[in-house]
């Protein structure tokens, strides 16, 4: 067993949960992405474990290294999507031809000796030996890596909503360590030194997860808030299952849990905004004093001093 099983594990254990959560709060094509970008995580931190406790040895090891490169070549193009879907941009054609370098790129590397010819010792374990047509993974690898920051950064500039801004923001700071890694392995590698990634990688996929989770914990991200411990959306959901609860045990009237779940579903908007009366109103499509109306109707006390 080598050095690499701690990352590794780590890597492959918050992958899981976070796909788990993501698939219960997937509503939309955005969350998709999402899912299949973990799904992805999750295929490369098994290849890593999987390396790290040396269930394959010899040459069976190279089916192990190939497997590895296939995951990265498909993480890259669910990253670049993602991408794509937080920044809203719409390029169906650019996607199929993403898609299809991808597919070619993954036949050559799993059918072919040309891109990975053998394997060949390094520390504590095996890397791959270049095959003549490497230069195609690592050319495909730089210009999506280049074109992550850029979608993301397009997205943070051309969008003006403030919400968007964050997404972009939260998005590409969470995506940075994982490409600056990225790109530093592939500069190391294209001068001639041999360098294993196992290593890093479990690293900057866990920190990309904690970084999206604390941005998901702040603003909504994705659409997997309502399954995080502790988080606004959650709680407030409970209250209201809880409020369907009582009424199906037929402890409260009808009339009564409208009410609780309207004042619930007011007071989240409210407590959202920092108790912002006139960014509450305008989030809920309404006027401010059609607010303070219901804030009245409904008992809910607000601070003076916000609702400016």
């Amino acid at each position: 067993m080598s050095i690499y099983v701690l990352p590794a594990s780590m890597a492959l254990l918050v992958s899981i949960v976070v796909f788990v959560a993501a698939l219960q709060g997937r509503k939309k094509a955005e969350s998709n992405t999402f899912c299949i970008m973990i799904f992805m995580f999750i295929c490369l931190s098994v290849c890593e474990v999987l390396s790290a406790f040396e269930f394959f040895k010899g040459d069976r090891f190279l089916y192990l290294v190939k497997a590895y490169y296939l995951a990265a070549l498909c993480g890259l193009s669910s990253i670049l999507t993602y991408s794509l879907h937080v920044a809203r941009e719409k390029s169906n054609k650019g996607l199929w031809l993403i898609h299809f370098f991808t597919l070619t790129l993954s036949c050559l590397v799993l059918f072919t000796d040309t891109v990975i010819k053998g394997i060949q010792p390094l520390g504590y374990t095996q890397t791959a030996i270049k095959g003549e047509l490497y230069v195609l993974f690592q050319v495909f690898s730089l210009i999506g890596l280049v074109l992550i920051i850029a979608v993301l950064m397009r997205g943070y500039i051309r969008h003006k909503d403030h919400m968007m801004q964050i997404r972009c923001s939260y998005t590409l700071l969470a995506l940075l360590p994982l490409v600056i890694t990225c790109l530093v392995i592939l500069v190391i590698m294209a001068l001639g030194y041999k360098v294993n990634a196992v290593l890093f990688m479990p690293i900057v996929h866990v920190a990309f997860m904690l970084i999206t989770l604390v941005g998901e914990s702040e603003h909504q991200i994705t659409d997997i808030r309502r399954f995080m411990p502790y988080s606004a959306e959650r709680h407030t959901s409970n209250e209201i299952m809880e409020i369907f609860s009582s009424f199906a045990r037929d402890e409260i009237s009808y009339r009564d849990g409208v009410s609780e779940i309207e004042r619930l579903l007011v007071l989240h908007k409210y407590q959202k905004n920092g108790g912002n009366a006139s960014a509450t109103a305008e989030l809920m499509k309404m006027p401010r004093s059609s607010l303070y109306s219901i804030f009245h109707r409904l008992g809910i006390e607000t601070d003076a001093k916000t609702k400016d």
